[in-house]
């Protein structure tokens, strides 16, 4: 399993088509068949430009369409994203303009509106059972395209927080007290097969969405999602065990916070030391103390630390 990270020059077209496709094939490439259902799932998390820095850029996803239509032939691609509380799927798609990748042959799903079927996760961590829409209920090679942005609750959002819109239900905010554990058992159904983070203009800041857009003009390409996000959340200037999901993930599989790079990789140099800092503490305390009964030991420790963080964010300004 390896990652690798390229640093573009520009974000002109044919740049940015060298750019990943050199990224996969450093990896490997793909591994995809002719005959094969594919899936590939952006990061559409609101209807805003990926300048933004909140979600994908629809050139990448285009560049990988047409590699696979060029290199591989006759396949059963589906780009899908489910709605959530703010936006339809089908309005993203949309108004940020993925219905020109129908011109390819390419399925736009909107999961929230797909018949599902219950299936059991005996080993779930947070499921025990959970719906699948039709489109993910068999698939031969999955491409999680993700952003390179932070997060206010889990300080970075990238490949295995891209999965949480797979989940069809509109109103997702039941599952935040628990998103690792239910982090864990999305990439364990759909576990991504080729990872891709968009960084020409990532976010820092009030990610996901309000934060700030950074140009770093990077792509992140690798074939495992914890192995990815662990190069990401570095060369964003984090630890990867300070990401509650990702060191979640990371102590189920020790080995992988030691991902391989490949020869071409260029994280070494690349540290852009994103913020935030103790505003990411801060909003995960808001967070916990939101859904804590008032008046128990718990309670009382989330506002002593909240306390304590607000003094410190006032004495560093961040």
């Amino acid at each position: 399993m390896v990652v690798t990270v390229l640093k573009l020059k520009n974000h002109q077209i044919g740049s940015l088509y060298n750019g990943v496709r050199s990224a996969i094939e450093l990896i490997g490439g793909l591994g995809i068949s002719p005959g094969d259902k594919v899936i590939i799932k952006p990061n559409l998390c609101r209807v805003m430009p990926a300048s933004s820095g909140a979600t994908t850029d629809l050139r990448i996803v285009e560049v990988i369409v047409k590699t696979i239509v060029n290199e591989v032939g006759d396949c059963d691609i589906f780009v899908v994203e489910s709605n959530n509380h703010t936006r339809n799927a089908d309005t993203a798609f949309r108004k940020l303009g993925y219905t020109r990748l129908e011109r390819y042959g390419v399925t736009l799903s909107n999961l929230s509106s797909e018949e599902s079927s219950l299936i059991s996760l005996p080993n779930g961590r947070f499921f025990r059972k959970l719906r699948v829409p039709r489109t993910l209920q068999h698939f031969d090679y999955f491409i999680s395209v993700a952003k390179l942005k932070t997060h206010l609750f889990e300080r970075i959002t990238c490949i295995l927080k891209n999965q949480f819109g797979c989940i069809s239900y509109g109103e997702k905010s039941r599952f935040h007290p628990f998103i690792s554990e239910v982090l864990y058992d999305l990439n364990q159904i759909y576990k991504p097969d080729l990872c891709v983070i968009d960084g020409l203009i990532a976010m820092e800041g009030l990610g996901p969405e309000n934060g700030t857009p950074r140009w770093t003009n990077v792509i992140i390409c690798g074939n495992d999602a914890v192995e990815t996000d662990v190069v990401a959340a570095k060369i964003m200037g984090f630890n990867p065990k300070s990401i509650p999901h990702l060191n979640y993930a990371i102590r189920s599989s020790p080995e992988k916070a030691r991902p391989t790079l490949t020869l071409g990789s260029q994280v070494e140099s690349l540290n852009f030391r994103f913020i935030p800092q103790y505003r990411y503490l801060l909003s995960r305390v808001n967070f916990k103390l939101a859904r804590t009964r008032a008046g128990s030991g718990q309670a009382i420790l989330y506002w002593g630390l909240r306390k304590a963080l607000a003094i410190m964010g006032r004495l560093t300004g961040v």
